[in-house]
């Protein structure tokens, strides 16, 4: 599921208290857009929050979903 408009900086309040809310359905969390430096943040924000599997791809990474 996407939440589209937001940024791993501006919103990244908004995101955790998303993630809360969604931790016990989302299976994995794929972080795709933003500064490194703010989505690692935002990377170890998720995990603290309980949601196991947070990624932050590199361009031309493979995910499988």
């Amino acid at each position: 599921m996407a939440v589209p408009g937001l940024s791993a900086h501006a919103g990244q309040d908004f995101l955790v208290e998303y993630a809360r809310a969604v931790r016990r359905r989302a299976r994995k969390v794929i972080l795709v857009h933003g500064e490194a430096g703010p989505a690692a943040s935002l990377q170890r924000g998720l995990g603290d929050e309980g949601l196991g599997s947070v990624v932050y791809p590199a361009m031309g990474d493979e995910i499988e979903l």
